[in-house]
């Protein structure tokens, strides 16, 4: 009951925030804006980026994507080759990414469902890789790592990116600085070292990489010159572990085999 509760509670507010949206947002995507989304140039800077870096290889495989609100990144996943099949509890988001899959001649890469939760949606398919971008912190986690390994084919894996709180000072200081402008749903809540802990538990490996100290004031900063220095200083700082108990979001990949080699480690914890 309490779960349905929080559903419903979600999909009101977020069908407010997509209603809204569907009057003025631009469905077409810039050719681009979706390349950056697959070379990922700057993925040791942009936690977005390096979401994208962990997903991929996407060409050819099945990608469930979690509460894919206005559309956009089920865009630059089936744009980079994958068939995504994205779902949200709001019945707004989903007729928002609807339109935009048409906008961008991308509506037959891209299969939609309305849905509170990993069991209802898609029921008896499986996936190469399960993908959030900011949508876990919305979520019930109890058993939420068991329930995502459940839905994955040998060999897969899940992206996500969210917000975290790593110390108490932080957790106090929260409020008064956002991690991004939004207008928070009344369930929603920064995720802790414990959660990344149970997430990973059922896995074989856990890749984590850090982001968002300086930055964090983007949504203050009204100079893009400036926020590109924010974001940079970031990538600097948070290569110091020590540094990293401050960091505001956390890029993860959870696989069920040991990870490959990816490169740059930035932020990694």
């Amino acid at each position: 009951m309490n779960d349905t509760c929080r559903q419903r509670r979600e999909a009101e507010h977020f069908d407010l925030i997509y209603g809204r949206s569907m009057l003025r947002d631009d469905l077409e995507i810039p050719t681009a804006e979706i390349r950056r989304y697959c070379v990922c140039p700057n993925a040791h800077i942009f936690g977005k980026e390096r979401l994208f870096a962990l997903a991929q290889p996407l060409g050819g495989r099945d990608v469930l994507e979690i509460g894919c609100g206005s559309g956009t990144n089920a865009i630059y996943l089936a744009a980079n080759g994958a068939r995504v099949w994205a779902y949200d509890v709001s019945p707004q988001a989903i007729a928002i990414t609807k339109r935009r899959a048409q906008a961008n001649h991308l509506a037959d890469r891209i299969c939609l469902a309305i849905a509170g939760s990993l069991e209802e949606a898609f029921v008896g398919e499986k996936f190469d890789v399960i993908f959030g971008n900011v949508v876990l912190h919305h979520l019930d986690l109890t058993g939420l790592g068991e329930r995502l390994r459940r839905r994955l084919r040998a060999g897969g894996c899940c992206v996500f990116r969210e917000p975290v709180v790593r110390c108490g000072l932080l957790a106090a200081l929260r409020s008064l600085v956002p991690w991004h402008l939004s207008n928070p749903s009344p369930d929603e809540r920064p995720l802790t070292d414990r959660d990344l802990r149970a997430l990973a538990q059922p896995f074989e490996a856990c890749e984590i990489f850090y982001y968002d100290l300086l930055s964090r004031l983007r949504p203050i900063v009204r100079s893009p010159a400036l926020a590109s220095a924010l974001y940079r200083a970031d990538a600097i700082l948070l290569a110091y572990a020590p540094l990293r108990h401050l960091a505001s979001a956390a890029v993860f990949r959870l696989s069920t085999q040991p990870p490959a080699d990816v490169g740059d480690r930035g932020s990694r914890g």
